[in-house]
């Protein structure tokens, strides 16, 4: 974990080699001083940004995230519906740390386009957010994020993976129903709401139950037919 050159950074070393080299070809004492001054600059910023690279070695810094309950009832999570991740930075060392990006690293039924930035100063800490929008339903994991650091001038950066491995579960559109109207149709009894007799050779007096869903119930217990006539999610 070494602080290496940002484009920045990478531009002026450059210029200044090539100050160096014209110089040193013409006989230009100005340009060559010039150039040996610019590297002594760019080598006197480096060890001032490499005491970063000690601190994410120490593990100085803290990445901790959470999903809120979604919008669709239960709180449930639904495909095709960006939701909100939380993210908390906390600093644990004696400088301030300025985190450029934060790279989520996520499945691939997970989209986000947005990479947080933070400047989080010696001891406190940084709540940030950014939009996660979910491609499929289905269990999907967030393996963990990429944070990239820089020095103030931008001439330095040094990359740290935080892996902090969390798992979402994401409903189907079809439990969006909020708001629509119930029609009386006709369905299987044991898709028909409320306590009912389930008459079977054997097994008389038992009662089979449909309730609104919970957040944790299994995701292969969702009545969908009866989901759909009441406007929201209900298992069996």
């Amino acid at each position: 974990m070494i602080p290496r050159l940002a484009t920045r950074g990478k531009l002026i070393l450059g210029t200044a080699l090539l100050f160096l080299l014209v110089g040193s070809l013409h006989g230009a004492p100005p340009l060559v001083a010039l150039s040996g001054a610019v590297l002594t600059v760019l080598l006197a910023m480096y060890l001032a940004f490499y005491p970063t690279a000690i601190l994410l070695r120490r593990k100085k810094i803290e990445l901790s995230w959470w999903v809120p309950p979604g919008d669709q009832p239960g709180g449930a999570l639904a495909a095709d519906r960006p939701f909100q991740l939380h993210l908390a930075f906390r600093n644990h060392g004696s400088r301030k740390l300025r985190i450029l990006y934060t790279k989520i690293l996520a499945g691939s039924g997970l989209q986000l386009d947005e990479k947080p930035s933070a400047t989080v100063k010696r001891g406190q800490q940084v709540e940030v957010t950014t939009i996660v929008k979910p491609l499929t339903a289905g269990y999907q994991v967030l393996h963990g994020a990429a944070l990239t650091f820089g020095d103030a001038l931008g001439l330095f950066d040094i990359e740290a993976f935080f892996p902090n491995p969390i798992a979402v579960k994401i409903f189907p559109r079809t439990i969006a129903l909020r708001g629509a109207p119930v029609r009386a149709v006709g369905g299987a009894l044991h898709e028909q709401v409320g306590l009912h007799h389930v008459r079977r050779r054997g097994l008389s007096g038992e009662l089979r139950e449909l309730r609104e869903h919970s957040h944790g119930d299994p995701f292969k217990f969702i009545a969908w037919k009866a989901t759909a006539r009441r406007g929201q999610l209900m298992v069996r």
